[in-house]
């Protein structure tokens, strides 16, 4: 599952401050060299020099050699000639990584308490951190302090883009007031449980307390007001959310623009299109929401407008929601505009001297070196993990980057957005490699070293236990400590068999807007939302009715990410024709080698 990462720390964060996106276009990025020289053990590419250009690290040809027979030494498990080799290297940026490799391979090296925490203590920067902290973890005697620190955040997939449907906290962001901070965060939690308990009158009569409520100033009563209002909503009691939502739209929409959001979809839900239709556009012109909400509150007033007939604004509407092309309703503004889902651009396109800022940063130059030795999936999780640090916007420079440095294939690597890798699964493809790589990107940003705080791994964000069931039935060998899942042919295989398990479901067929809930929630829920979610026979306002943030959100990143996958492929967008006309979007595989599965639930 997808995880919004935190910021890495130690060395990355002292030079946070000079990758950044106005530094992109100072200087020209030097040309990496291609020419290779071959070496025992894996090929050193990237040792000539083109054109007086010079490469992203600074190892000698010396050190690069000596940094390959450490890492071929310990592949063999000689770490006394790895030691040997360490010792007399003159750059030691990639010992960690090194270090790293040793002390995971449990079978044959058994890393002290002192090497995991000394480990901890200085790489606090490098991929792979939370793989250490499990072991060193593991290995601290029961009830002993650990004496490293909290577990960083992982690569994740969710970016900062917000949900519709995420309400705003009960708690004001900007508050300089440290004493009525302290007064929120005592009575804060209290409304909170009300509604965790699905107590959505009880929240509304603690607001009303004079202890309790009478202790919000009036900003945070609105927004504690809207929450309610949106848990009304989940329940069900649609007059309720938009007499609260409404309400507090009409007040404060400015300081709380999504009271706005929960009122359109109760209106829309109890057959008012006209009020709906007033909340979106209010929501559409607010300039503190995210475009992925502006995007959807565009869409839905066009969908009310239509309804209520007034077609003379349903065109505006969708030109603001088609205003934001790689969104979930841009997408289908756009199409239903009859505009082309345009190909985003190719990396060649790119400007190189935007990419030049990115030389400065460590985790590049240890990319950089670590492709140069060949350990081309140690270089991918480096990226990977400067990616997550990124804006989206600046995440392109680090594909580039990626194909620069002979990470993936430059002739299948699309838009620095949306690649294209040429990995494949290890079974061979039984889904549409646009379906592969949608989740691929949602779930892990195609870092093949990404594990979730709960466990999950690799590209499609596997759960062990999740992958033990779909090995054993694929006969997949995952390795001892499941140090299989990081290899790509099989971790997209394992994930191909579970979309391939959820699609042969009779309750969720070749759906995708359910199989997506399912590859996040679990089929179990998603087929309760289902049967529970009052949807009245609408898709969209299915998936904005679940309960669940991160599964509305998972939704709309799959379909969007597939969408704009099967452009880049020359594919037809007939999931996309039907999400926008209002229908469920039915999977049928377009690639050559995928085959046809499941059934076409059409739910509803």
């Amino acid at each position: 599952m997808g995880f919004k990462a935190r910021t890495g720390r130690g060395m990355a964060r002292r030079w946070r401050g000079i990758a950044t996106a106005t530094a992109l276009s100072c200087l020209a990025l030097p040309a990496l060299a291609t020419a290779a020289e071959t070496l025992p053990g894996k090929a050193i590419a990237g040792d000539g020099v083109l054109a007086e250009t010079k490469p992203l690290h600074n190892l000698s040809r010396e050190d690069l050699r000596r940094y390959r027979a450490a890492f071929d030494a310990q592949q063999r498990g000689d770490y006394a000639e790895a030691d040997r080799q360490i010792a007399n290297l003159d750059d030691l940026m990639l010992v960690g990584h090194l270090l790293r490799e040793r002390y995971l391979d449990t079978a044959r090296y058994s890393a002290s308490q002192r090497e995991l925490a000394e480990w901890l203590a200085a790489y606090d920067e490098l991929p792979g951190y939370e793989e250490v902290e499990a072991l060193a973890a593991a290995a601290t005697p029961s009830g002993a302090g650990d004496g490293f620190a909290a577990s960083r955040g992982t690569v994740g997939a969710l970016d900062m883009m917000a949900s519709p449907l995420d309400m705003m906290p009960l708690e004001p962001r900007g508050r300089d007031d440290a004493s009525r901070t302290g007064v929120t965060r005592a009575i804060a939690p209290r409304i909170a449980a009300a509604l965790r308990a699905d107590r959505p009158d009880q929240a509304v009569q603690l607001l009303e307390e004079p202890r309790v409520g009478g202790r919000l100033d009036p900003l945070e009563q609105e927004i504690a007001r809207a929450d309610i209002a949106f848990h009304y909503y989940r329940m069900g009691d649609d007059r309720s959310a938009y007499e609260l939502a409404s309400a507090v739209a009409d007040r404060s929409r400015a300081e709380v623009p999504m009271a706005d959001w929960t009122a359109g979809l109760a209106a829309w839900r109890l057959g008012e299109p006209e009020r709906a239709g007033i909340h979106f556009a209010a929501l559409a012109e607010a300039d503190n929401v995210s475009v992925w909400v502006v995007s959807a509150a565009a869409f839905w007033a066009a969908r009310a407008d239509l309804v209520a007939g007034r077609p003379e604004r349903v065109l505006d509407h969708l030109s603001i929601a088609a205003a934001y092309p790689n969104s979930f309703y841009g997408l289908m503004a756009t199409r239903l505009l009859g505009r082309d889902i345009a190909a985003t651009p190719d990396l060649g396109q790119i400007d190189a001297r935007s990419l030049n800022a990115l030389a400065f940063d460590p985790s590049v130059q240890r990319a950089a070196a670590l492709a140069a030795i060949g350990e081309s999936d140690l270089a991918s999780a480096e990226l990977g993990q400067m990616r997550a640090r990124l804006s989206p916007t600046e995440t392109s420079g680090i594909d580039a980057l990626a194909v620069r440095l002979g990470l993936v294939d430059p002739a299948s690597h699309g838009s620095g957005r949306y690649p294209v890798p040429a990995w494949r699964p290890s079974e061979g493809l039984r889904v549409d490699r646009a379906l592969l790589f949608a989740f691929a990107k949602q779930e892990s940003g195609f870092n093949v070293h990404a594990r979730s705080p709960v466990g999950a791994i690799g590209l499609m964000q596997l759960m062990p236990a999740t992958a033990r069931i779909v090995a054993d039935r694929r006969g997949l060998d995952l390795g001892r400590k499941m140090q299989n899942l990081t290899d790509p042919g099989i971790n997209l295989s394992l994930g191909q068999a579970y979309i391939e398990m959820l699609m042969g479901s009779a309750d969720i067929g070749n759906n995708l807007f359910l199989v997506a809930a399912s590859y996040n929630a679990g089929p179990g829920a998603a087929i309760k939302w289902l049967d529970e979610v009052k949807y009245n026979g609408d898709p969209l306002l299915f998936i904005e009715s679940i309960p669940a943030a991160e599964t509305r959100l998972f939704i709309e990143r799959i379909l969007a990410n597939f969408w704009i996958y099967q452009a880049r492929l020359g594919q037809t967008l007939e999931t996309l024709d039907a999400a926008a006309s209002g229908g469920w979007p039915i999977y049928v595989p377009q690639d050559r080698d995928a085959i046809r599965i499941g059934t076409k639930r059409n739910a509803g």
